[in-house]
Order: structure tokens, then sequence, then C-alpha cells
């Protein structure tokens, strides 16, 4: 006589085990690059995302006015050597025009507002872009300064 096989589930335990195992396997399996980029993506989207639609916020509110008014300026067709805020400080409380940093990044942020509408969202996308950049680049770099053992598992 032949015992029936029990066909009862596993127990949670071995599910959750059998899950890290499998995850383990997936994560040795990738390069330190991928690790490193999918690392950056998942903290994005936790802390980032309910941000990035958002208008000026917290600290430093007159700075981001500075710039989306720079910016808007441009969009509207200033010229790009002649920066230009909403505010009448300049030329004896006449003018916006204003002196500061080479102000190519509104400029672009700009031409961004003409393809695909102005909205905080693509001024956000378009520094977080430049940021993400600046990691990838500072993660590379210490790749090739530590002779490629920089993030690779021995």
């Amino acid at each position: 006589m032949k015992a029936l096989k029990s066909k009862s589930k596993p127990h949670a335990l071995q599910t959750r085990t059998g899950f890290i195992h499998r995850m383990r396997l997936i994560i040795r399996s990738l390069s330190a690059d991928k690790l490193v980029l999918g690392g950056m993506i998942l903290v994005l989207l936790v802390y980032l995302t309910p941000l990035l639609g958002e208008g000026m916020m917290r600290t430093h509110m007159w700075r981001q006015a500075d710039c989306l008014s720079l910016t808007h300026h441009y969009y509207t067709g200033n010229s790009f050597l002649e920066p230009e805020m909403h505010i009448q400080l300049g030329h004896q409380y006449t003018s916006g025009k204003s002196a500061g940093e080479f102000p190519v990044l509104y400029y672009a942020v700009a031409g961004f507002w003409k393809v695909f509408g102005k909205s905080y969202l693509s001024f956000r996308l378009f520094y977080l872009l430049i940021f993400l950049a600046g990691i990838w680049s500072f993660y590379r770099s210490l790749s090739l300064v530590f002779g490629g053992k920089f993030g690779r598992r021995g």
C-alpha cells in the first residue's frame, strides 16, 4: 500500500527563504554597474517621485523664483545673452536684466518647455538628469581610480 503524499501548502518560512534565495541568485548574476544604477533608480522612485511636480517649496524660494523667472523670459523669447527676471531692480529700478552665473541651464530648460510644455516637472526632471549623470560619473571615476575593483564583489 502506498502512502498518500500530502498536498499541503509549504510553510511560510520555506516560501520566504525560497524567495530570498532566488533574489540572492538574481543579485549575484548582476554586474556592479547594474546594481548601482538600479539602486539609484529605486532611491529616486521612493523619495523624489512625490516632489517632482510640486512648485516652489521649502528654503531658498527666492532662488527658485529667480530661476523660474529667468527660464520664463527665455521661454517667451528673450535673447540668450540678455538674461532678465521679473523683479525690476536693474537700471535704477526700470529693468529686470541681471548678472549671475552662465544661464545655459535655464536656456536649455526653456527649450524643453517649448517642446514638452511649461511645467515644474520638466524643470525638475532636467536637473535630476544632470544630478544622475554626476553621480554615475563619480561612481565610474572611482571604479577607474581603484582599478575596476570599486563596487565589485570578490
